[in-house]
Parts: C-alpha cells; sequence; structure tokens
C-alpha cells in the first residue's frame, strides 16, 4: 500500500503442482511485472512459507531460516520482519515458536479509517491457537486472553470472536 489505501504490489505465491512449499515473489500491479530483487523487489525461496506485508517496505515472514526454524510438523515457527533492500538473513526476530507448535505466523491488518492491527498466531495445535496482538506497528505485542479455539476477525476498530 502506498498510503492511499490502494495496493500497488502483492506477493505472489508459485508452488509445484500445489505443494505446500512456493517460491514468493512481489509483483507491481501497476505495470503488471515481478519485481526482481536487484530492483529492490521482495523475492523468497521455495519453501513453506507466511508472508504479509507490515507496510510497503517491511514483509513478515515465516519460512525456513535454517535449523530450528521449523516445528515437527515442518512448518515456521519464528516471525521476522524483512526490511526492503536488506537481506533476508538478516531479517528482524520479532517472535519465535516451540517447536512442537504446528506452525508460527503472523498478518497484518489494514482497516479503513486508518486503524492497523498485527497478530502473530501461533499454532499450538491443528485446532488450538494463541494470538498476540499489536495495535502500534509491531513495536510491541500483547496475549491476548481468549479460548484457544475461537476465531478472530476485524471490524473498523472492533476485534471480533466467534467462541
Amino acid at each position: 500500500d502506498d498510503g492511499s489505501g490502494n495496493p500497488t504490489r502483492a506477493m505472489v505465491q508459485l508452488s509445484r503442482g500445489g505443494a505446500d512449499a512456493f517460491v514468493a515473489r512481489e509483483f507491481d500491479l501497476e505495470t503488471k511485472a515481478f519485481i526482481t530483487p536487484r530492483n529492490g523487489g521482495f523475492e523468497l525461496p521455495e519453501a513453506k512459507s507466511v508472508v504479509c506485508y507490515r507496510s510497503r517496505d517491511v514483509l513478515l515472514v515465516s519460512t525456513d531460516f535454517g535449523p530450528a526454524s521449523m516445528t515437527l510438523a515442518g512448518y515456521p515457527r519464528t516471525v521476522r520482519a524483512w526490511h526492503r533492500g536488506t537481506s533476508l538473513s538478516s531479517s528482524e526476530l520479532i517472535y519465535a515458536g516451540e517447536m512442537t507448535d504446528q506452525i508460527v505466523y503472523s498478518f497484518a491488518v489494514h482497516e479503513r479509517g486508518g486503524q492497523s492491527y498485527e497478530v502473530i498466531l501461533r499454532g499450538i495445535s491443528f485446532y488450538e491457537e494463541e494470538r498476540h496482538i499489536s495495535i502500534d506497528g509491531g513495536k510491541s505485542h500483547s496475549l491476548l486472553s481468549i479460548p484457544a479455539d475461537a476465531d478472530l476477525s476485524f471490524f473498523g476498530a472492533y476485534l471480533l470472536l466467534q467462541l
């Protein structure tokens, strides 16, 4: 998002035959072309990953960063902030789950009216999740004291739970 509320870039996930692992490449929605790393674009190698824009120049990334970065289930267990123009390996660690977790990832929600949320989701099991929320652009996250099987969504300035 360039600040106008109209996204101009997107992360495109390309997998082999619909596999869980994929390559992620940044795509310019205006020029209809991929943005190469040489031209400042984000690009992740093939892995089981979750990616989301925190802002136009910061990507929230959960992927295979090497030893101990994946859960025993084979999914990411860390969340990192990757700043445009830097190497993926230098991305800042935001959160690390347990090896026994199912998956750990983060996503950002940008509501109309300017309200933004960032959620770190720690999948404890297939049906149970722990969620940490940030309302200050990811500077700090607070654990939400909600049932582990509740569904979480947002509507403007409201956080909605389905129990």
